[in-house]
């Protein structure tokens, strides 16, 4: 479930391209913050994101 916090966070990187990539550009995260992105939890859209997979991958 994501609270408001994390829906914050994830709002730090922009939307990915139509190509499925982030823009060309530098993104300074906390990795707090980038375990709360996109790039982990995944798209709200995405049901088979395999965002359990990448929140083990911080260990």
């Amino acid at each position: 479930m994501l609270t408001d916090v994390k829906i914050r966070e994830m709002s730090l990187l922009p939307p990915f391209t139509d190509d499925g990539l982030l823009p060309e550009g530098d993104y300074e995260l906390t990795f707090e913050q980038l375990l709360a992105s996109t790039l982990v939890i995944g798209p709200a859209e995405n049901q088979e994101w395999a965002g359990e997979w990448r929140r083990k991958l911080d260990k």
